[in-house]
């Protein structure tokens, strides 16, 4: 049975460099993109990095924009 890609969302751990040029190459072949990120992100190269969002909301490189879904402030784990 065939797949339809474009329905698939690729979930990439990291905002940082690396992980950003992927997103934005897999987002610009259709794909639907969902980037985490820490709270406080490690990238160097800020003005090519999806991280930045966590500051700024909002973050669009090359044409590829991407904005804040869900923001999780704290998981806890309750033992039973």
């Amino acid at each position: 049975m065939p797949h339809n890609l474009g329905s698939l969302v690729v979930l990439i751990r990291g905002g940082g460099e690396v992980a950003s040029a992927v997103a934005y190459e897999l987002a610009r072949s259709h794909f639907k993109i969902c980037l985490t990120e820490i709270a406080q992100p490690l990238a160097v190269s800020r003005m090519i990095a999806f991280s930045e969002v966590v500051y700024d909301g909002e973050k669009e490189i090359e044409g590829i924009a991407i904005s804040i879904l869900a923001e999780i402030i704290k998981v806890r784990h309750s033992p039973s």
